[in-house]
C-alpha cells in the first residue's frame, strides 16, 4: 500500500491548480485521473477568464430562461425534466428563488472570480499558462438587447457604438453595439490545463493518468483509495472529480447534488480571420473566441439529457451563430466538435472545504462553468484547508456538507 499526504481526484483544471499550489507550499502531493490531464470538462471550454460573466448559475433568470426553453430544442439552455434529474431541479429551482442567497450569491462568484483572475496573471507569470490579456467584447444584435446590457458593478468597462465595434472586432457582423471589458482575459484551456499541472510536476507533485479510483473509505489514520491498479493510503483527500464527484462523495460520506451540464464547441481554421478578442454574442449566447490557429464557438447548455448523445441540432446552432455574426466562417468546414460535462451544483456555487463529517475529506468541485476562472483561488483555499487554517466567514456558503436537506424559499 502506497502512502502519501495528499491524493486529489481529478486533473482537470481544479484538480492541477489544487497540485500545483499544495506542492508549492510543501506538502507531498498524488493526483490521480481517470482518463488525461484536462481531458474532461477543461479540454473544451469558452476559454474565458473572466469576472464579467462571473455570477451564481442558480437565479430567476436562469430559472426562467431554463422553462422558456422547454419548447426550444436547439436553444441556449434546456432544462430536461428526467426522474433522475428532477430532485436538482427543485433545489436548483429553490435556491433560483431565494433572493437572499441569489444576491449572495452573485457578490461571492464575483469576489472569488476577481481574486482568482489575479492568481492567474501572478502563474502566468511564473509559468505560462498561455493568458492572453485582449479583454472580452458583449456584442449586442438589437437596440433592445443593448439596453438591458448586463454590467455588473465594479467592473471597467467602455460601451461601444457600430464604429467602435468595428475598431475592436471587425469580423464581426450584425451587432448595434457592445460592451468592452478590457480586464477580461482568455486561454486554451486545455493548454492552460496541462502547463498547470507540468508546473506541478516541476515542483514535486506526481499525476498518475488514467487511473481510476473504484473505491474510497474513510478510517481514523486517512483514507484508503483502491485505485485499478493499486491501494493507496492518503492523509487527506481533495475531491475535484467534475461530474464523478458525486459517486466518490457519497463513500468519503459527502452529499453533493450535482449533474452534469452538458455544453458544446464548434471549431474552425483562423485563416483569413479578423478577430483578436474573444466575442460574446449575447442574443444567441455563443462565445466565439480566437485560439492558437483556429476560432471556437462554445455555447449551450443542456441539463437532464443523455450524456453521452451528441444533439447536433444545437451543434449546428453554435456553428450558425459563428456563421452569421463572424465574418470569413459561413462556407468553412468544422475542424472540430465537442462536447462535454461541466458539473453544476444545485445552488450554482462550488463546494470547496473541508466536510465536518471528516477532517480528512476536502472538497474542490461543482464549479459549472467557471472551473478554469476559478482554480486558482479554489487551489489557495484548498491549501489553506490542508494547512488547517479557518477560511472566512463568506466562504461558509461553500461548504460541500450544505446540502443535508432541501433549501428553504425566502423572499
Amino acid at each position: 500500500m502506497e502512502r502519501v499526504e495528499v491524493v486529489v481526484i481529478g486533473a482537470g483544471a481544479v484538480g492541477a491548480s489544487v497540485a500545483y499550489d499544495l506542492a508549492g507550499a510543501g506538502h507531498d502531493v498524488l493526483v490521480l485521473d481517470r482518463g488525461l490531464i484536462g481531458q474532461g470538462a477543461s479540454a473544451g471550454t469558452a476559454c474565458l477568464l473572466t469576472a464579467s460573466h462571473a455570477e451564481r448559475m442558480a437565479s430567476p433568470a436562469s430559472l426562467i430562461e431554463g422553462i422558456r426553453a422547454l419548447a426550444q430544442p436547439a436553444g441556449p439552455l434546456a432544462f430536461r425534466p428526467t426522474p433522475t434529474a428532477i430532485p436538482w431541479l427543485t433545489r436548483f429551482a429553490a435556491a433560483s428563488l431565494d433572493r437572499r442567497s441569489v444576491s449572495a450569491g452573485h457578490a461571492l462568484i464575483s469576489s472569488l472570480a476577481l481574486e482568482s483572475l489575479a492568481l492567474h496573471r501572478t502563474w502566468h507569470d511564473a509559468i505560462d499558462t498561455g493568458l492572453v490579456q485582449a479583454g472580452l467584447l458583449n456584442a449586442y444584435l438589437t437596440d433592445e438587447g443593448l439596453a438591458h446590457a448586463h454590467v455588473p458593478a465594479g467592473l471597467a468597462h467602455e460601451r461601444l457604438d457600430r464604429a467602435g465595434l468595428a475598431q475592436i472586432a471587425p469580423a464581426l457582423l450584425g451587432a448595434v453595439g457592445g460592451v468592452l471589458f478590457a480586464d477580461d482575459m482568455h486561454a486554451d484551456s486545455l493548454v492552460l490545463t496541462q502547463r498547470i499541472a507540468a508546473a506541478a510536476r516541476a515542483r514535486g507533485a506526481r499525476i498518475v493518468e488514467g487511473c481510476e479510483v473504484l473505491a474510497a473509505t474513510v478510517e481514523r489514520d486517512g483514507v484508503t483509495l483502491t485505485t485499478g491498479t493499486g491501494v493507496v493510503s492518503a492523509q487527506s483527500v481533495v475531491l475535484a472529480a467534475g461530474v464523478w464527484s458525486p459517486r466518490l462523495g457519497r463513500q468519503l460520506g459527502l452529499h453533493l447534488p450535482i449533474v452534469p451540464a452538458k455544453g458544446y464547441h464548434v471549431e474552425h481554421a483562423a485563416d483569413g480571420i479578423d478577430l483578436a478578442v474573444p466575442v460574446f454574442i449575447a442574443e444567441t449566447r455563443v462565445v466565439a473566441a480566437p485560439l492558437d490557429g483556429r476560432i471556437r464557438l462554445a455555447g449551450t447548455l443542456e441539463i437532464g439529457g443523455d450524456p453521452d448523445l451528441v444533439d447536433m441540432r444545437r451543434v449546428d446552432a453554435v456553428a450558425r451563430a459563428g456563421a452569421d455574426h463572424i465574418a470569413g466562417l459561413a462556407g468553412r468546414p468544422r475542424t472540430s466538435v465537442w462536447r462535454g460535462l461541466r458539473p453544476m451544483s444545485a445552488d450554482g456555487l462550488p463546494m470547496i472545504g473541508r466536510s465536518e463529517r471528516s477532517e480528512r475529506v476536502i472538497a474542490a468541485t461543482g464549479h459549472s462553468m467557471l472551473g478554469i476562472v476559478l482554480a486558482p483561488i479554489t487551489a489557495a483555499l484548498v491549501t489553506r484547508v490542508v494547512a488547517g487554517e479557518e477560511l472566512e466567514a463568506r466562504h461558509a456558503a461553500l461548504s460541500p456538507d450544505r446540502f443535508r436537506s432541501l433549501p428553504t424559499w425566502r423572499r
